[in-house]
């Protein structure tokens, strides 16, 4: 499932694991799977959709 999830899922997978690991307070692993995996980028490409909030952008900088 890794393929959809990054493809088609990814912001709702990564704001719930991000907001998990912030409720263990284990912020760097927060930054690192954000550098890991480019959210950051991605993140920027997502906001012009209707129901963008910007989730990973508030988590990174927690």
């Amino acid at each position: 499932y890794k393929k959809e999830i990054f493809e088609y899922r990814w912001h709702i997978f990564f704001s719930s694991y991000l907001e998990s690991l912030i409720h263990q307070s284990n912020y760097r692993k927060v930054l690192k799977v954000v550098r890991q995996n480019r959210l950051l980028e991605l993140e920027k490409k997502y906001q012009d959709r209707a129901n963008y909030l910007p989730t990973l952008l508030w988590y990174n900088a927690v």
